[in-house]
């Protein structure tokens, strides 16, 4: 039983510094692309305060994520959910927006981290969100690489299938659940 629970402890802390790593990695690379630059213009102290705490605090979020969930309550988990959704579309309408041309490698950094964040997120909270986020992050990089060449689509498609199947893999099957609590019961 030991070995069992410090494998789940040593799996959750994988996650953690997965996300963790991701977000740092993707706030990162995005506040030196040029999606940046023609999105908020260049850099002043206001704009670098501001963008300073809000990826600090979505880090250090992906650090202590139990401490973060929010209540299971249906109303605040809907309330959430159209709040990420209206922010992510809000994001896309503006990228959109400012990139005609192609982009440029730290965009395409940032959107990958950010879909590595995404997935460690969702392998830790729970609320209702999460691989809709996922998805979002996988296809603002799937067109980031259709833009500089559509063969690249493989590679986004490889990359998409694979994070899906980790995703889909390492979320705990109904079955095993049942068995563990009847185990865990007698």
């Amino acid at each position: 039983m030991p070995i069992r629970n410090s494998y789940k402890l040593h799996h959750k802390r994988v996650w953690r510094v997965t996300g963790f790593v991701a977000s740092v990695n993707g706030f990162l690379c995005y506040a030196m692309s040029s999606s940046f630059k023609h999105l908020f213009g260049e850099w002043n102290l206001l704009k670098t305060i501001l963008y300073t705490l809000l990826s600090f605090s979505i880090s250090t979020m992906m650090l202590f994520p139990k401490k973060c969930r929010l209540s299971k309550s249906f109303l605040l988990k809907a309330y959430v959910g159209v709040l990420v959704l209206l922010l992510t579309s809000l994001y896309s309408l503006f990228d959109d927006k400012s990139n005609n041309g192609k982009p440029d490698l730290l965009s395409m950094i940032s959107s990958a981290s950010f879909a590595f964040m995404s997935l460690s997120l969702s392998r830790q909270i729970d609320l209702g969100f999460e691989a809709e986020l996922l998805n979002f992050f996988l296809g603002c990089l799937t067109i980031q690489l259709m833009k500089i060449n559509l063969m690249l689509s493989i590679v986004a498609a490889i990359f998409c299938y694979s994070l899906m199947i980790l995703r889909s893999k390492s979320e705990p099957q109904p079955q095993s659940r049942t068995l563990r609590m009847q185990d865990h019961v007698q």
